[in-house]
Order: C-alpha cells, then structure tokens, then sequence
C-alpha cells in the first residue's frame, strides 16, 4: 500500500472534496493535515486513516512535527507552504493546481521538481507553465444516481473562511446572502431548502430565522453529494468545485455573488462562458475603480475590497433587492435551451472528471521519477556493457527523470545509441565533439540537464534496481555517495564503502571509495565546484572527493550499501595496468596534491602507484 501525506489548501472546502475524490479512487493509507476549514471535512471521511493536528500554513512547526520518511509520496493540494521542504527531502510530490489559470507566470520550482504537475481545466485553455504537466478534468467526486431529482434548492455557501477572512467578525457574507434569498422565497414554494456551510459561517446562520421550512448544517462530503443529487436546484457561492459537481450532476446551477478574490475572476470566467448571466459581479453594484484591474490587484488587497465592498451591501436594501432579482433572472434562465445547450458545451469544455486518472499517476509513484539526471558517459567502443547499465537504471524501482547518454566524439556510435534509445522520452543522447576524455564528457551534459541532481553512471558498471530509491529516500544531501561491489569472471565481491565523513586526506593516497558510478550530487554544487578536473585523464575521482571535502557547509549523505557493481571487465580501461592515461593522471594529481600531503603520504602515494601500475610518480 502506498503511505501518501496530504497536504491541501486549509482555507477552502473545494481543496478537500477534490482529495477525497482522489482518494476514492485509489489503495492507499492516507495521512491528512486536519486544521481549519479543512478539518470540517477530512474529519469525517474514511479515506483519511492519519490526521496531523499541525497548521500546514506554518512550515517550522510542520518540520518539527513530521517525519517524510514514514511517506512515500506526498500529494498537495493548492498549497505551497510546505513544497520547498518535501522538495529538499527528495520525497515524490505530487502538485494540483486549482488556479493554475490565474497566475500563470508564476515562477516556483513545484512547476519543474514535481513528479507530476497536474492543472484543473477551466474554461480557458490552461497554458504551459512548466515540465511534467498533466491537464485534467474537474477534479470531483462522480456518483451512479439513480434516484429523480427531488423539488428541492441546496444553498451552498462554501467554507466562508480564509486567513484574512473570519465569518461574524469581518464578513457577514451568509447572513447578507440568505437575506437576499429570503426576499424571493415565494419562488422556491413547495421546494424543501437546505443550507450548506462551514462551521463559522453556521454558528451566525442559526441564530437568524430567515425561512420558513429549511435545514442548515456542516455536511461531510458523502452527505453533501446526496444531497446534491437528489436536488432540482443549486444555488452557489462561484467556487471551482461545487459548481463543477452542480454541472455534471445535472442541476439548475445559479450563482451568488462573490465572497473573495479568486471568486471575483472566476465569476468573470462563468459570465464569459454563458453559464449565467452579467449582472451578479461586485464590479456591477459598485464604482470601486480598482475592481476593473483585479488581474494586477494582488490577493490580500482584493479580498479586502471584496470585504469592504460587502460590508456595504450588507447595509444596502436597494442593492439586496437588485441581486434578488437578478437571482429570479437566473433561476429563469435555467429552464431555456439555451442553459441546456450551454451546460452541455461546458461539459465538453471541461473534460471527463480527472480524479481516476490522477490516481493512477498517483498509484505508480513507487516507481515513479525523482528529481535527478542520470549522466553515462561513453566512448560508444562496448555497446553490450552500456546497454546493461543503461537497463539497470531503467529497472529501479524509482526511475531518474532524465538519462542523459553522453557520447564522446564517436559519431557512428553516436547514431547507434541515438537510434536505440530515442523510444524513450526521458532518454537524451548528445554528442560530445568539443571535450575529450571522460571529465569533459561529464561535464559537457550540464548543458542539458534541467533536474536538480545528478547521478553519474559509467558505462561498464551498473546498479542495484533500489540504487535510486535508498539515495533518495530519506535524509536531504547536497552530496550522496554509494557502496560498491566488484565484479570479476562472473563473481562479485564486496568492495568498498563510502566514508562517514569527507576529509581532503582520505583522497591523497588512494580513493576511500568514490568512482564515476556511485556520486550523486545537487546540480547547484557541481557547477560551484566546476565539474570534473578536464585536465586529469585519470585520478579524476580522488581529485573530485578532495575538492568536495573543501565545500564548506554541505549535506554529504554516505549510504552503507552496497549498490553499484564496478565491472573489472578485460577491456579497455583508465584503471588498467600500463594505460597511457594513468602517468598523466599520477602526474597531474601531485602537481595539484603534492603540497597538501605528508612525507609519509607521499611515500605510500608513490608505493602504490609503482605496485598496482608499475609507474613511478617521482
């Protein structure tokens, strides 16, 4: 089963009813951040087996309260408070954006970094906005109905709260509307009225009488889809999701005016698209100027113009009775061909519902991408030994988001690769003609790669298929190095572990156990250090652990497994005895070393380099 952490936008029902429409579709324990509006409905659902009693809109007491590695991945929901966290910690996050539509030149790294991006369709064409984007349909709960609609009206008025909005202190936004409903209800004689709201917004409905025959409270989502089903007749706040559900369920949708920012421009949207008539928006009723800029008008500040704009019509008897009967012109309306076409041209605008098929994104993330690129340089001279480590990164049980093959200046064996590999879309094969040797090879991928980590494979090893998942799974790192087996005439031994700690001294004698095959480190800090030394033809790897020892500040991960098999294979290679490659290499690195190590280092760096390549360093 799949341990997923949710973490939606506190300050709306909408958020919630589309996690628990995911949800409903798919197998997993499922731990929730129940705090404010949230809680109202996660509370009371059975898809949700955990709840975090934590303030997801406070990321240090988030941090402090949560352990991610009880997660596999994390799905949020319009919120990001927390994402730069879950992002540092490597764990698959899932990200729906409700409102991708409004601010689509946003700039954050969610756009990029998430395993999968999702956009909720409204009536305008979403536009792209970053990598890894899926555009779905309305994210809502859809149920078989069975039963006729009933002569009855729901009320919704939504969760009526957020952090600069709070029912019966600075918004009167219940009590004004069903004030306005009041003074029409001889339109909805016969019909049983149902009133659905958060808990604030409650507390003030109750203590009015209003109406004659009607029913009020805080329903869980089950109860409210019944509710709605069963109903002729929806008269809504403008939301996103409860007028998407009054839509595909089949009810004569009329809509409130707004009470806050995002509905302001969302009513807009409806206007435009016919589903109701102009006339409901606050810029009708009043002369504030700034109602015609919303677009530049940043949140807070319009959602106080909505407040003040309210607190006006709560006073304004004239205006009450033009939105009554603006609201009878609607209820009109609803009953046209032209409202039936309409709602039949929305359906086909929006799409199929989207919750299923988000699930199943959701489902296979166990072995889904992780923010990393996976560099495999080569010569193109053993195709047979590349494509082995190629099919071991492709068999982990977490997959890198990026391989990049970088072939260094073979062209034949460039389009033999470039033609095997171009079936998969996460597969690039460049050509190096401009960089010789396995350091500029390396280094020359950095101009393709767009992940925030890279993971170097040479291409006569391979991995373990849990090498990904044990690299990034757990504790953040700036650097992670890997244990590694050797395999020798089909027998593979244990080899070497990497360090607990990173000292330059460990590096100067003979590699503590750092190759081409199992480094995984922050793009950012690669670049700092400028890649590889191109200057080494060999020794390259102890001269890239001394320089990373020097970094100051930075999270080195040493993972005790053994996950990378090094393949001492009878070809060609830096390592072996007597390759031209080694002199220079051994040379180079005491230009570079010799004043940085003891007499009795420089005696066993000598010894060394005489016993296992027959050359003398001095």
């Amino acid at each position: 089963m799949l341990r997923l952490l949710c973490d939606t936008n506190q300050m709306a029902f909408g958020s919630s009813s589309a996690l628990l429409a995911i949800l409903n579709h798919l197998p997993s324990i499922n731990t929730a951040f129940t705090y404010g509006v949230t809680s109202e409905i996660l509370s009371t659902s059975k898809l949700i087996h955990n709840f975090l009693k934590t303030n997801n809109k406070d990321n240090e007491k988030v941090k402090k309260n949560l352990d991610l590695t009880q997660y596999d991945a994390v799905l949020v929901i319009s919120n990001l408070t927390n994402v730069n966290w879950y992002l540092d910690s490597n764990i698959p996050v899932f990200y729906i954006d409700l409102h991708s539509w409004w601010h689509p030149n946003t700039s954050h790294r969610i756009k990029n970094e998430a395993a999968i991006y999702f956009t909720e369709s409204f009536f305008e064409e979403n536009p792209s906005i970053g990598k890894n984007i899926i555009k779905t349909g309305p994210i809502i709960t859809l149920k078989k109905v069975e039963k006729p609609k009933k002569k009855q009206v729901l009320i919704n008025l939504g969760g009526g709260t957020n952090k600069w909005i709070e029912p019966g202190i600075n918004s009167n936004y219940a009590i004004i509307i069903l004030d306005i409903i009041s003074r029409i209800q001889s339109e909805f004689d016969g019909y049983k009225i149902i009133i659905a709201a958060g808990k604030a917004a409650m507390k003030q409905i109750k203590e009015q009488n209003l109406f004659d025959n009607f029913i009020a409270s805080t329903f869980s989502q089950e109860e409210y889809l019944n509710i709605l089903t069963e109903s002729e007749i929806l008269i809504s706040s403008p939301g996103l999701n409860a007028i998407f559900e009054g839509i595909y369920y089949g009810n004569k949708v009329i809509m409130l005016p707004p009470q806050n920012a995002s509905q302001i421009i969302q009513l807009k949207y409806y206007e435009k698209f016919g589903l109701i008539k102009k006339g409901l928006n606050l810029d009708t009723f009043f002369t504030f100027p700034r109602f015609k800029e919303i677009k530049n008008i940043d949140e807070k500040e319009l959602t106080i113009m909505v407040l003040n704009a309210l607190k006006i019509l709560e006073l304004a008897t004239e205006l009450k009775n033009k939105m009554a009967s603006h609201i009878i012109k609607q209820l009109k309306f609803t009953y046209t061909t032209d409202y039936k076409k309409t709602l039949t041209l929305a359906k086909s605008t929006l799409g199929i519902p989207g919750a299923n098929d988000v699930s199943k994104y959701i489902q296979k993330s166990k072995n889904y991408f992780v923010n990393t690129t996976v560099v495999i340089p080569t010569a193109a001279l053993r195709l047979d030994l590349l494509e082995i480590a190629i099919n071991s990164v492709l068999n982990n049980i977490i997959l890198p988001k990026q391989i990049i093959i970088s072939v260094d200046n073979n062209e034949p064996g460039y389009k033999t690769i470039q033609e095997q590999y171009s079936k998969y879309n996460f597969v690039t094969v460049i050509h190096n003609i401009k960089r010789k040797g396995v350091s500029g090879t390396r280094n020359y991928c950095l101009n393709f790669i767009t992940t925030r980590f890279i993971s170097f494979l040479d291409d006569d090893d391979y991995w373990d298929c849990s090498y990904l998942e044990n690299v990034f799974t757990g504790e953040s790192f700036d650097i992670a190095l890997v244990g590694f087996k050797k395999k020798k005439n089909n027998r593979i031994t244990e080899e070497k572990l990497p360090p607990i700690k990173l000292k330059p001294e460990l590096f100067f004698v003979k590699n503590p156990g750092i190759r081409g095959s199992n480094i995984n480190i922050k793009k950012t800090l690669f670049e700092k250090m400028n890649g590889f030394n191109e200057k080494l033809l060999a020794f390259n790897d102890m001269d890239f652990g001394a320089r990373l020892s020097e970094q100051k500040e930075i999270k080195y991960k040493s993972i005790q497994k053994h996950l990378v098999i090094f393949n001492s294979h009878s070809g060609k290679r830096i390592s072996t005895p007597g390759c031209k490659e080694n002199r220079q290499g051994i040379q180079k690195f005491l230009e570079i070393y010799k004043h940085k190590m003891s007499r009795q280092e420089l005696i066993e760096f000598r010894n060394r380099a005489l016993t296992i390549w027959g050359i003398d360093a001095f």
